[in-house]
């Protein structure tokens, strides 16, 4: 994956390894899902102007802003 991380076939050896280990695996697997369970719902974005999460009554804002006349 370090090496070349766009090679879809790096993805699909990697997925075949990870499946492997999980079902051979019941403990680990048990451990994952409650690892991830835990961490809760994360949102990340990247980029200029990027805006990433859940906003109620909010405005936001990306850029250069110029308020409305009368403001």
């Amino acid at each position: 994956m370090v090496a070349d991380p766009e090679n879809p076939d790096t993805h699909a050896a990697l997925r075949v390894k990870v499946g492997n280990a999980l079902n051979g695996s019941p403990e680990l697997l048990t451990e994952i899902v409650d690892l991830l369970r835990q961490a809760g719902r994360a949102t990340a974005s990247s980029g200029d102007r990027s805006v990433a999460g859940t906003l109620t009554g909010s405005n936001v804002v990306t850029g250069r802003w110029v308020p409305p006349a009368g403001r």
